[in-house]
């Protein structure tokens, strides 16, 4: 069908694809059009099937040609891709524009040519991978980065009990409570009987948590409380309100003591409060080595980047924005309509809130490209035996029926993950790094060295 294709490489990661048809393959298109409706086409004087075409021609003529020319450049657009390079074929998610699409129309008794315009995987060409040396921050994990997590220790394993005092800060408190006009007459629909929440936490509607400090259990107190114009209830927003509240009940949180009985109410593996603790410096010590290590592998690329730049096509971005939209609605559970309608709410569009997605999607994008171009330069595989350990593994925990073609989709995605795996340890290997300035645990494990990164790249290029 196609007699001819040029392929032209534009700016960008877009390519501009010329292509031909032969006016022999343009007459047996058009041909199929035309008896396509002159078996199904109705028209006053003539019988179902029976309508000559001449009639169709002089009636439809613009339109059969129309429909011909769509199907032509359908159908040649799907063989020419099929048989062009790879690095010339479209990324999925960009679709073919037709350019000088005012000017393009079908002649019966001529080769039929036009070209389009699409965007391809980006062509990146790296020369260095290693040599670099790269600064990252020193970390230690200190007795001061333990206390933090036996308190957290402490909090789960505290045990409510009935307190002997008044509300105060920490307290558990039992209410009920509803809105008075000045009567006193209870607001309809206000009432909340029995509502437990732990005071500061702000888990509360009216946030009276200040509010009822000092009150015992069996008192009622009537709060007067006025509420910002930006208060996070909008129905509260501006508004003042009296509120009827009677304290239920009043509990606290027996803490347990840190000592080695703690300890073995935790774990039968501990047997003091050290082995705890030596337990605990361990898991932060580890989590501090597998963040390093992804810190290391993105400075490095970082660097490989500044030194081969590249442009990202704009499809494959908006697909990295899309996805990580549909995540963000996953997480909260909510229908995309309802999500959007939330944002409306809120004086936003979709694409005005994912806009600064951009940046983060490039960012990833660019990572998993330079990634995948070490991969090549490597020749980095995953042996059969690698794969199908890891795949034991991975399928311990699922469900027992999953189908063949599931099983299979997921060990290609386990097969990719290891030869990352393999190709970030080993990009690592081939570059040097020092030692910067000391990082405080928290920080370093919350992801402010790249923000400090960032801010140092930054600071570099105003001066």
């Amino acid at each position: 069908m196609v007699s001819d294709k040029k392929v032209k490489e534009l700016e960008n990661s877009t390519v501009e694809l010329s292509l031909t048809v032969g006016a022999d393959a343009v007459k047996s298109s058009y041909d199929q059009v035309l008896k396509k409706y002159m078996k199904s086409a109705h028209i006053k004087g003539f019988r179902k099937g029976k309508v000559p075409a001449k009639v169709l021609e002089t009636k439809y003529g613009e339109a059969l040609k129309d429909e011909s020319m769509m199907n032509i450049m359908d159908e040649a657009l799907k063989t020419a891709i099929d048989e062009i390079d790879e690095k010339h074929r479209p990324l999925p998610y960009s679709s073919p524009t037709l350019l000088n699409e005012e000017n393009t129309s079908l002649d019966l008794d001529s080769d039929f040519t036009f070209s389009v315009t699409y965007e391809v995987y980006p062509s990146v060409s790296i020369s260095k991978f290693s040599d670099y040396t790269v600064e990252v921050p020193e970390v230690t994990v200190t007795e001061d980065d333990i206390v933090p997590e036996l308190t957290a220790l402490q909090d789960q394993n505290a045990l409510v009990a009935e307190a002997d005092t008044p509300v105060q800060e920490q307290s558990i408190v039992t209410v009920t409570f509803w809105e008075v006009d000045e009567e006193e007459n209870e607001v309809p629909d206000t009432r909340r009987d029995e509502f437990t929440f732990t005071l500061g936490a702000g888990y509360n509607r009216y946030q009276i948590d200040e509010d009822i400090i000092g009150m015992s259990k069996g008192e009622i107190k009537v709060i007067e409380k006025t509420y910002p114009e930006d208060f996070h209830a909008s129905d509260l927003a501006g508004k003042s309100v009296r509120l009827h509240v009677e304290i239920d009940a009043v509990k606290k949180r027996d803490i347990p003591e840190l000592d080695d009985e703690f300890a073995q109410d935790i774990s039968e593996s501990y047997n003091t409060l050290d082995d705890l603790k030596n337990d605990i410096r361990s898991r932060l010590e580890n989590d501090v080595k597998t963040r390093m290590k992804d810190l290391k592998l993105g400075r490095i690329i970082k660097h490989i980047i500044e030194d081969h730049p590249f442009t990202l096509p704009s499809s494959m971005v908006d697909a990295q924005v899309e996805q990580s939209w549909q995540n963000y609605i996953r997480q909260y559970q909510i229908p995309e309509e309802q999500m959007i309608k939330i944002l409306e709410a809120q004086g936003l569009t979709k694409e005005r809130f994912t806009e600064n997605w951009r940046a983060s999607a490039e960012s990833t994008l660019k990572h998993s490209i330079i990634l995948q171009e070490f991969i090549k330069s490597q020749d980095i595989e995953v042996t059969d035996e690698q794969l199908n350990e890891a795949f034991s593994k991975e399928m311990e925990d699922a469900p027992e029926d999953l189908s063949t073609e599931v099983k299979d989709y997921y060990r290609e995605m386990l097969k990719d993950r290891l030869k990352q795996q393999q190709a970030a340890e080993l990009l690592i290997e081939k570059n040097t790094f020092t030692s910067g300035a000391s990082m405080g645990l928290r920080d370093f494990l919350e992801g402010n060295a790249e923000a400090e990164g960032s801010a140092e790249a930054e600071e570099e290029e105003n001066q």
